[in-house]
């Protein structure tokens, strides 16, 4: 798993999200993720989220701005 790890550290940003975005391709394509559960932590998590966006208290941005927002922040992106 090191070695795996030291060959990842190794890849350029653009590598590395195209390697995330086929890792996650692959767990959802697994028929055993179709028996996930939910935590009742995470449940929590996502029922108080919701209810700040629902109530207005919460700023949502579009792919665009978030792209923006961390770029700005992340200079080397």
């Amino acid at each position: 798993m090191t070695q795996l790890l030291n060959q990842i550290a190794e890849l350029s940003m653009e590598e590395k999200i195209l390697l995330v975005e086929r890792i996650w391709d692959d767990i959802a394509a697994n028929s055993q993720t179709k028996n996930w559960r939910i935590s009742d932590d995470l449940k929590a998590e996502l029922n108080r989220r919701y209810l700040l966006v629902k109530e207005g208290k919460s700023q949502l941005y579009s792919w665009e701005q978030a792209q923006k927002l961390i770029i700005a922040e992340n200079p080397s992106f």
